[in-house]
């Protein structure tokens, strides 16, 4: 992936202002599909997952209570 198209995916995603958070998200998604899907569809991707993570983390927490 260029560092331009990287850019553009980190400033459109909403995980994007938290840098740890956005790379593990990203490199959730395989090589081949990053290479693939243009930076919108990445962006759109990285906080579908990081969106999961959290209401999966959020119903875990409620649950524990």
């Amino acid at each position: 992936m260029t560092t331009s198209k990287y850019n553009k995916i980190k400033k459109a995603a909403k995980a994007g202002h938290y840098p740890d958070t956005f790379r593990t998200c990203l490199n959730m998604i395989p090589e081949g599909v990053q290479n693939s899907l243009p930076w919108h569809q990445l962006a759109q991707l990285v906080d579908t997952i990081h969106e999961s993570y959290e209401n999966g983390h959020t119903a875990g927490w409620k649950e524990a209570q």
